[in-house]
């Protein structure tokens, strides 16, 4: 595959920086192909090994096979007993996070040259085995390119376990990276590093030395997108204000043996609670809502994005067109042919999808839908734009239609409401815009819930 202008610009950034970069390009852009093409470019970067989420791999390898690469998967947590690379001909390894730390002292014994850490936001816990996993094979290859179109979720804390392992040398200090970033604060358990501080500082620093990021919107050739927020009617509205004005009465009715552990926590257990019930209730209306765009415009397929497994289930039996699914069960490998049959079966129109599952790695959406409809909502902007990614992407031809259907007078408005104010929490560091504050969406629903109780 021919690398795009925007790709060729970034290898060649990647090589001034010797392969150690933080290629942070918005989801969509390409950055699996410009990795490859700089292992390509670059054969004495190989033999490398990419660490992505398992959901990935197969995509990476069928990537690289495509543009002539030999691979080989790294599968379970017992390596092979014996040294030298799984297969001998293989020039790059690929393997995901959660096995990392069981391979790690095998691929020490190897002469790596390189290593790719795909969606390197899965490193934001420093304590964790799998950073620590990383950490300490980086040290032993010493070339680096971490990649991820959101590398701070939420907060600047996030991001040191990636820049500690690309630039060990400039970030060598947890300490002193939160004591400048982070806005540190004592809390009830101690210092609390969830601030902000400094950000242009930050950005400025990763920018010189080599944190690559462009957005979508600077790209030629990507089609428009528009979002709209879709209010839809409940079939129970007294069944939900029951559960938000007298939640006590309503879980011990509805759910007696969750009644005494929801109660303790009851805000937090409410939250959730009502997130949930919402979604439910409205099920009937978006179902209709959907079945009729289908039926409009028989031309058209749609993807549509939700957490929880029922609610993805009612959609698919209630709304009578072929479907696939994508969600914590489907296996990667599986993933890529359910994407295979939507994009290339004319009869399936309705991908649904669960957010999580779904908005990292999988491609093909693009090239057979253009309309994108959440369902439910994420607790973080990031999330959703990674899902919106799924559409918004090369190969994208049409312009991008993005719903968010919310329950008609409940929690999800609000949340609704606090998502679109705090979507720029994380680009200050990583985008160079307006600094904002540090937030918590649960503290911030609560306190909505409260005003409204008055």
């Amino acid at each position: 595959m021919k690398p795009f202008e925007h790709q060729k610009v970034a290898i060649l950034r990647i090589e001034e920086c010797d392969g150690s970069c933080l290629l942070a390009d918005d989801m969509g852009l390409g950055k699996t192909i410009t990795a490859l093409g700089c292992l390509r470019r670059n054969p004495d970067w190989t033999p490398a090994v990419i660490v992505c989420p398992s959901a990935v791999k197969i995509n990476w390898q069928r990537e690289a096979n495509k543009m002539g690469m030999t691979t080989a998967i790294c599968n379970g947590r017992t390596p092979p007993s014996e040294k030298g690379v799984i297969d001998g001909a293989a020039k790059i390894l690929i393997i995901n996070y959660d096995v990392l730390p069981h391979w790690r002292t095998y691929l020490e014994s190897l002469k790596l040259k390189m290593m790719i850490l795909d969606e390197s936001q899965y490193l934001a816990n420093k304590q964790s085995k799998r950073t620590q996993a990383a950490r300490k094979l980086s040290r032993k290859i010493g070339r680096t390119l971490a990649m991820s179109g959101t590398p701070i979720v939420n907060r600047p804390v996030e991001l040191y376990s990636t820049v500690n392992i690309i630039w060990p040398k400039e970030f060598n200090n947890f300490q002193i990276y939160a004591n400048r970033f982070c806005a540190p604060k004592m809390g009830f358990q101690g210092m609390d590093y969830s601030g902000a501080s400094n950000l242009p500082e930050l950005h400025a620093k990763l920018t010189r030395l080599g944190m690559i990021r462009r957005r979508k919107g600077v790209i030629v050739g990507l089609p428009d997108l528009k979002r709209q927020i879709l209010r839809a009617p409940l079939s129970d509205p007294q069944q939900y204000e029951e559960a938000r004005d007298n939640f006590a009465i309503w879980i011990r009715k509805k759910h007696p043996k969750k009644a005494n552990s929801s109660l303790k926590a009851a805000g937090m257990a409410q939250v959730g609670y009502l997130l949930r019930l919402a979604a439910r209730l409205k099920i009937d209306a978006v179902c209709k809502k959907m079945h009729g765009w289908l039926k409009e415009n028989p031309d058209e397929k749609l993807v549509v994005m939700c957490i929880h497994r029922d609610i993805g289930e009612s959609l698919v039996k209630n709304i009578s067109v072929k479907s696939i699914q994508i969600h914590g069960g489907v296996t990667g490998k599986d993933r890529q042919l359910a994407v295979d049959v939507f994009q290339r079966d004319p009869e399936t129109r309705l991908a649904v999808c669960n957010i999580k599952a779904a908005g990292i790695g999988v491609d093909g959406l693009q090239k057979a839908a253009r309309r994108l409809s959440f369902v439910e909502l994420w607790w973080n902007p990031s999330t959703h734009f990674q899902c919106e990614g799924r559409l918004e992407r090369i190969g994208q031809e049409r312009e991008i239609l993005i719903d968010y259907i919310v329950g008609k007078g409940t929690i999800e408005e609000r949340l609704c409401r606090i998502l679109q104010s705090r979507q720029k929490v994380a680009s200050a560091a990583i985008d160079g815009d307006k600094e904002v504050a540090t937030f918590n969406i649960y503290e911030e629903l609560l306190n909505e819930m409260k005003k409204e109780s008055k």
